[in-house]
């Protein structure tokens, strides 16, 4: 064999097996495709629209009954809503609404509403809406922890707050570090233990409120609310409690207006 021969030979191998590692390394990029059965087990998908922001399905409203955008039916928000996604294929198996709370100083454009609209879906069909603006409901995340939806379809684990108090520092510089992972520990642990003290532990403040919110909701006790720390989180509380329970003469507790608003919607009896 021939130099020649011998040399083309070796190229063409390191050819073939360098397209084999491209071809590995670019696998490992891309997405897994689904294929368990379970794919399309039902699955939450959450959105909160922005102040100044047209919602979709009221503007789809409007254009299809020449009316202007502030007519919207409010009182038929979430028949509409329903309507206007399965007219465009999406799998509706349940459609809710609850007062989120959220910063009452941010008023301006671009802020969020202090309601969330929820959509319960097939895995597929979440994906699908997550492109247009939803969020696709993480249970491991305590700012989604909140909401009568995450309660019907999530269990929670028993977790004495002693448990807590082991694996987390209490120190404040440490306490910002872990975030997440430690506010999440001490909201189930309140949970477990039914004890809204429990709550204090919890570091960032929006998380607090989801703490005494769900201690509130797994009570149905509304007056645990006021242990929360500011108007917003207590308006957002009573909204839990009052959909939960279907009582929307809670809802007189709220001051702001809006909130108030969506609080008797979502308590409305079914």
């Amino acid at each position: 064999m021939s130099m020649n021969k011998i040399a083309v030979g070796f190229t063409v191998l390191i050819i073939v097996v360098s397209l084999g590692i491209i071809y590995a390394v670019s696998q490992w990029e891309l997405p897994k495709p689904i294929t368990s059965p379970t794919s399309n087990e039902p699955t939450w998908v959450l959105l909160q629209p922005q102040k100044c922001t047209e919602i979709p399905w009221r503007k789809a409203w409007a254009e299809q009954n020449g009316k202007p955008y502030t007519e919207f039916p409010v009182a038929s928000e979430l028949t509409i809503m329903k309507s206007y996604y399965q007219q465009k294929g999406i799998t509706i198996f349940d459609i809710d609404l609850t007062y989120q709370g959220g910063n009452a100083t941010c008023l301006s454009c671009g802020c969020p509403e202090p309601f969330v609209f929820a959509v319960q879906t097939t895995q597929s069909d979440a994906a699908r809406l997550a492109v247009s603006g939803f969020t696709i409901l993480d249970n491991s995340n305590p700012e989604y922890f909140t909401g009568k939806y995450y309660r019907q379809s999530s269990a929670v684990s028993y977790v004495p707050s002693s448990d807590c108090d082991k694996l987390f520092s209490t120190q404040t510089a440490l306490d910002e570090l872990l975030g997440s992972k430690k506010d999440s520990c001490y909201i189930q642990a309140a949970i477990s233990e039914k004890n809204v003290d429990v709550c204090a532990n919890v570091y960032s403040t929006k998380a607090q409120h989801t703490c005494v919110t769900e201690v509130a909701v797994a009570m149905k006790d509304v007056s645990l609310c006021q242990k929360a720390s500011n108007a917003s989180g207590k308006d957002g509380c009573i909204a839990s409690v009052a959909g939960i329970l279907q009582k929307p003469e809670y809802c007189v507790q709220i001051t702001d207006s809006t909130a108030k608003y969506f609080c008797e919607v979502g308590a409305k009896p079914q």
